[in-house]
């Protein structure tokens, strides 16, 4: 089971059996917009070999052509590679990206972590 908490950030990605698909969480003010804001925390649980992908909105933002990536391009490149390794989960989406952009230098940071359950099933 994983606690999460959103401050302001994309939602996450979670690769259950059935490919990678946004967990819609409760979107929160940004991280330290606020002195003594409040965080609604929220729980994502996690079967063994399920992955985590989370990043910041350079990534759905990154532009080519005048034209925004989004989020269904992210989880087209998600689903498209399905690897079972984090990096190169990791690699398929910075390629995809490469490829939209064509170059474009980017106003934004492209910043991706994912991470995959190795353990057993309790119990």
């Amino acid at each position: 089971m994983l606690t999460a908490c959103n401050g302001g950030h994309e939602e996450p990605v979670l690769r259950t059996g059935n490919g990678f698909e946004p967990v819609h969480d409760q979107h929160n003010l940004v991280l330290g917009g606020i002195q003594r804001a409040e965080y609604a925390e929220y729980e994502i649980r996690m079967q063994p070999g399920d992955m985590l992908f989370v990043y910041t909105d350079g990534v759905p933002d990154a532009k080519g052509s005048g034209e925004r990536y989004g989020a269904s391009r992210l989880l087209e490149a998600l689903n498209a590679s399905a690897p079972e390794e984090p990096e190169k989960v990791l690699a398929a989406v910075t390629e995809s990206i490469d490829a939209f952009t064509g170059g474009t230098e980017q106003f934004d940071d492209l910043t991706m972590l994912c991470v995959r359950w190795k353990g057993k099933q309790p119990g």
